[in-house]
Order: structure tokens, then sequence, then C-alpha cells
């Protein structure tokens, strides 16, 4: 037979052989689950399970492959009442030939393809996951986990981590190492590890991590159990938006112990304290490092400390925290620099300044918290552009702000639009224990009183000012998207006094003072004006009681209460100028005198309610002024056929009166040398409106009547009504 037949020969018979094998695997498979007992392998370990822990395992089928070896199908743990806290379609126990063979152990590998695991129910349960899973079943056996998604809750609902892990076991720890990546709108965020887990002992592995996103960031400061009770509730107070971080860390384990450290870096990183309209401090595009590192006495516990810290160029701060095992109680330090010529925001307004604050303060869970505060004023310009541009629009302040022993002074020097201030404060603060929406939280109370003192003022730069400040709130509160207390739900049901912001930081904060203003010389205002300011947890008020100087006298008095829907206001204004230098807010006329009476009352806290759930009323006359600024001035020449005539009027007076967002000018007269008016106007919600002046003149000796009608434009200009 010749070498080529034998060949054919062999290869036909291995191929016979190959088929053979093929065609008794399922009978093989068979009878090795039979011998193996596979069914009964399943109800003793679901049994097992159920008698030594508070978990239900649940398997759903289960079956032997010669390749695969023996598979778990619909497997699903949980509490025995309780949610699920893991599910995978497969768990694969893969078994050894040779093992078996030489009568061993022939099981040397758990394989998972793919599974869902619940981290923050597991973090939920942790006073009931008491006890381990038994391991003796996974003791010394390869755990290899290829695709476990952690499902995670809230705002990282759209976040997909997905973990590889393997655990190589040798005779005295095991070697764990693998990765966690996750997609995040378009951006992969991916964290390696590798170290050493020892059952029962010190395990220490290592981890690097790239493309951390925003997200994930602030899902961990609100929900991870990195940090303690405390601290979660202050961090939905702190936002950080950054681009992808990256750095490197370690964890340590031993006997339930954990430690982790953390270091890295980061770029364009946004920080803000207070968010929204309570927004504080915000510092932007800051690029530098940070470091973390954290203790926990057990893995089922919030930190015993923790340590954050945070660097770059303009910006430094440090959060530290102790827990009550190692500090008799819980104790938080907060560090913050702010470099010269760091940009941040106050109430919402751009600012630049150094500073330095350095907080601490120790307390027991329900106790009442009083801080120790040291707050150094470098230098700080607010910048008011936004509400009054102009060369002197910015607060400037430098000083120094102290609390200890619960005493605290305050001692702060600068400028307001320009004018030398000084401010002198003593009080306290601390954070009351209260229970809000059966929550126990802490409220903030304090108690001050102040001496302001505002010097060489102008009091035309102020006049002015107070107008730009009410025409930003008429602008704001006929925004599109303006902001109401109806958006919180019907008025009949919207209680201010229940709000938060009234309960946590509003309530408890009482205080009084005296301001001091010194006019600069000369000045048609008083010399000196004495005002008094406070506020109860009831009522606030400002007054300035009768002053009066060569040729002026000024009243205000402005009272506000917390009524149970919107905050109530109620302001009275009488000014009399006998020798006037100023032109009135948001015109160019300068009455030689002038003489006010201003009541306004009405319900709000933001904007538009302010304007549309108020109404007032307004007597103001004015001698010897100037009309020729005016439109409607202009209208009324042009209509008489003299539109070169002199628009200076001897007497000008007006009643108005407002309900809501209508402006009703119930009488207007003008009087002049050579033609008097007089007539109404009203105006709507939008700024538009119409005018109406009946006029008398002398032309050529005659004396002539007529009427002329006027409306305004959506620019706000005045034109003749055809």
């Amino acid at each position: 037979m010749s070498s080529k037949r034998i060949r054919l020969f062999l290869f036909s018979g291995l191929l016979f052989c190959l088929a053979l094998f093929l065609a008794a695997i399922p009978f093989v498979e068979r009878h090795l689950e039979k011998e193996l007992q596979v069914t009964e392998l399943k109800n003793r370990i679901m049994a097992t399970v159920k008698s030594s822990s508070p978990y239900a395992l649940k398997i759903q089928g289960v079956r032997f492959s010669l390749i695969d070896g023996i598979i778990f199908s619909g497997v699903e743990l949980s509490l025995e009442r309780g949610p699920v806290l893991f599910h995978a379609e497969n768990v694969l126990l893969r078994l050894s030939i040779w093992k078996a063979l030489r009568g061993e152990d022939p099981l040397h590998e758990v394989y998972i393809p793919s599974g869902s695991l619940y981290p923050v129910r597991m973090h939920r349960e942790r006073k009931t996951l008491n006890k381990a899973l038994p391991v003796d079943l996974l003791k010394n056996r390869n755990i290899r986990i290829t695709g476990l998604e952690l499902i995670l809750p809230g705002e990282a609902r759209f976040v997909r981590p997905v973990a590889r892990v393997l655990i190589q076991p040798s005779v005295d720890q095991a070697r764990l190492s693998g990765e966690i990546t996750s997609r995040l709108e378009g951006e992969n965020a991916r964290v390696t590890f590798h170290g050493n887990f020892i059952y029962n002992a010190r395990s220490r592995f290592f981890f690097e991590f790239v493309n951390i996103g925003s997200r994930l960031t602030r899902y961990g400061l609100k929900a991870s159990p990195l940090f303690s009770d405390d601290f979660r509730t202050f961090s939905r107070f702190i936002r950080l938006e950054h681009d992808p971080l990256q750095g490197k860390g370690s964890f340590d384990y031993e006997a339930g112990k954990l430690a982790i450290n953390l270091e890295g870096q980061f770029e364009k990183l946004n920080l803000q304290f207070f968010r929204r309209d309570r927004l504080a401090i915000e510092a932007n595009d800051q690029n530098g490092t940070f470091r973390y590192n954290a203790g926990f006495s057990s893995i089922q516990e919030f930190a015993d400390f923790f340590d954050f810290q945070l660097t770059s160029p303009d910006l430094g701060t440090q959060i530290r925290y102790r827990s009550p095992a190692l500090a008799g109680g819980h104790e938080y330090r907060f560090d913050l620099t702010l470099a010269e010529g760091a940009e941040m925001i106050f109430g919402g307004l751009p600012a630049r300044g150094q500073l330095r604050l350095s907080s601490q303060l120790s307390y027991n869970k329900r106790e009442e918290i009083t801080p120790e505060l040291d707050l150094t004023i470098q230098s700080l310009r607010v910048d008011l552009s936004s509400i009054y541009p102009g060369e002197f629009s910015s607060i400037d302040l430098k000083g120094i702000i102290k609390q200890s022993a619960g005493e605290m002074r305050s001692t702060l020097d600068g400028a307001l639009l320009g004018f030398p201030l000084s401010a002198r404060g003593e009080g306290k603060i601390t954070f009351d224990p209260v229970r809000l929406d059966d929550l126990p939280l802490h409220a903030l109370w304090q108690k001050h009183k102040w001496k302001l003192k505002l010097e060489e003022v102008a009091y035309d730069r102020v006049v002015s000012f107070v107008g730009a400040v009410v025409s930003g709130i008429y602008s704001a509160a006929h925004a599109r998207n303006a902001r109401r207390a109806e958006d919180s739900g019907p008025l009949w049901r919207t209680s201010f006094t229940d709000r938060r912001i009234y309960q946590l930081y509003l309530k408890y904060l009482t205080f009084d003072g005296e301001l001091e203003l010194r006019a600069k010389s000369p000045s048609s205002f008083p010399e000196v004006i004495l005002a008094d300011f406070g506020k109860t947890q009831a009522s606030y008020q400002f007054n300035i009681p009768t002053a009066r100087g060569n040729d002026a006298s000024v009243y205000l008095r402005y009272y506000g209460t917390f009524d149970a829907t919107m905050p109530r206001h109620d302001l009275r204004l009488e000014l009399n100028l006998n020798k006037n230098a100023y032109e009135l807010p948001g015109t160019r006329l300068r009455p030689a005198r002038l003489n006010l009476n201003y009541h306004i009352s009405g319900s709000g806290w933001y904007p538009y309610d302010l304007v549309f759930w108020t109404h007032s009323t307004m007597n103001l006359t004015m001698r010897d002024v100037d009309l020729s600024s005016l439109g409607p001035a202009r209208i009324l020449l042009y209509s008489m056929g003299q539109p070169d005539r002199e628009a200076r009027a001897s007497l000008v007076s007006i009643a108005r009166r407002t309900q809501a967002g209508y402006i009703d000018f119930t009488n207007i007269r003008v009087e002049a040398p050579s033609f008097e008016a007089d007539g109404s106007a009203s105006f709507e919600s939008d700024l538009q409106g119409k005018m109406q002046l009946r006029y008398v003149f002398d032309e050529n000796g005659t004396r002539k009547r007529d009427t002329v009608e006027m409306r305004t434009t959506d620019q706000g200009r005045w034109i003749p009504d055809e």
C-alpha cells in the first residue's frame, strides 16, 4: 500500500472518530450530568446560602457541558425580603478533567460572561448585610467576570459602567486585576486595577483612572459611602464641573477595615458653593491637582475620617472630617484660599479678589453646632456693572471676620459706589437641630449687631443706583421665563414659611444695626442721615427718621413680614428738595425744587411677584424744570405748531397709581409761562400705553384749546396716536 493511501486511510479514520465523538457528546454530557448530580448541587447551593446568610439565591436551571462545565442559568441574588442585588443569565463552573481523573476537586474556575450588580442597593442594605456569602465554594478558585454591568440610580441612570474582573488564587493570597469602563455622553471612563486579595487577611491593590466625567464625580459626592451622611448633605451645595479627571490610587482592606488613597490631575474645573439662587462663591477654568484619603473601621459604615485637598494656581481648598470614634464627636475643618486676582461669584455677581477662609466645627449628631471661623479678606471687588454700569460700579472690601468661643467679630473697610465704607459687627453663628419634612437637619441660626458708615456720599449717585435696581427688577419681571411663586403650586397652597430657604436660612436669622451717611459737601440733602435696620424671625425693616437740612428733608420707612404665601412689603417715602442739583432716575430732568410722596405695598419674592402683586400711589410736584428731553413734551409743542418753543415748565404735578402691572397717571398738570396742559395716561403690563393731554396756549394774543393723544411703541418711544 502506497504512503498516499495510508495517509488517506488514517485521515478517514480520524474523521470517523471525530464524528463518533461529536455524536456521543450529548450522551456523555447527560451521563456526567447524572453522575455529578448537578440538580442536587443546585439545590444544595441554594439551601446553603439560605441557611447561613440573609441572602436568597435563585437558580432557574442547571445543565452540564463538556466545554463549559456546570452552567447555572437565571441566577439571581437578593435579600430574603428585599431587592435584587445581582443577576446573571449564566454562571459557569468550569471543571478540570485531569483533576477529576486524579480524584481531586475538579472545579478550577467560576466564569460569569455577563451580569448586573446593584451596588447602591447593597450600600443601602448595609445594616442587613452583616454576613458574607459562604465562600468555601469560591475559595482558591479563579473567578472571572468579563461583563458585569453596574446599575446606578438617580443622576447616574444614563451611566453604564461595566467591570471586567479576574481573581487568580495562590496558596495564601489571590491576585485581583481588571478594569471598569463606563460610557457617559460620548466619553469613555476607565479604571484599571491590580493587586493581592487575601481571604480574611490584609489585602492591597492599586488602580489608575482616566476620563472620569463630571456626572460621575457629582454622583460620587452625592451617593457614595466614601463620605459621611453629613458630608453628603453638605455636598448638595457643592457643584463640580470639569474636563475628565485622571490619576491613581490604592485600597487597603483587612478584616472589614478599609483605607483609600487617591491623587490625580484636573483641567478646566468649575467649582461652585451654594448653587442656583443661593450661589455664594464660584471659581472657573482651574487646572491643578487633588488628593483624597479616607479610612473605614467597617466597610458597612461611613468613613471614620477623610481628607480632601484641591490645589490650583488660583484656588486651594481642604475638607477634613473625623468621626466620633476618633474625635469624640463629628469634626469638620474647611480651608479655602483664593490667590490674588482669582475670579469668583458672590451672590450672583462677578468678583475678583484674594482671601483666606478657615472654618472648623465639632458636634455630636443632634447637638447645636458652633463653628470656629477665621476669614481674612486681603482684597475683594464685587462688580455691580450688570446692575449699575459706570465708573463707580463696585463694592470693594478688605478686613477680617472671626468667630471663636461662640463670639464673632467683624472689621471691614472699603468702598461702595466709590464712597468710603466701614462696617463693624459682633454676633454669633450656630447650626441648631431641627426636623423638616421628617428629616433631622441643622438650621442656620445667626444673631448680629452692625454699625455701618458711608462717607463723602454723593446722593445723585445713590438715587441713580436705586433707580437702576428698580429698573432691573422691572426688566426681570417682564422676562419671558421670569420665575413666579405660582411655579411651586397654586398660591393658596404655596406657603413661603414652609420652604426650606426660610426654615433653614431665614427663620433664625436676626440682626439690627445703624447706618450713618455723611454727604459730600456741598449737598442739597441733609449733611448727616442716620438710619436703623433689623430683622426678627417674623419681620424686617429699614428706617430713616425725618432728616432735615437747609435745603431738603427726607423720611423713609420700609417694613416687611414673612407672610404664609409670600413675604409682604410696605414702603413710604417723603422727599422735599428746595434746592435741587440731581437728575431724576431714568430721566434727564433736573427740577429746581421737588416734593415727592410715595407709598407702595404688596407681596413677592421673585421680581415677577414684586411687580405684579403690588400697588402704589405717588404724588410728585416739580418746579422750574426743563421738559425738552421728554418725548410727550416735544409732541405737545409740535401739536401747538410751536416745536421751537421753550419746554421749561414752572410747575409739573403728577398723581399716579399702580395696580399689579397696570399704571395709571390719574392727573398730569403742566404750567408754563405761555401754555397750560392737563391730562391722564395709562400703561399695561407690557409697558405700552396711551396718553391724552388737553392744553391751552397763547398764539398771537389769542387763547387756543386743543387735545393731543399719543401712544408708545414696542420700543417705549412716544408717538402721536392717529
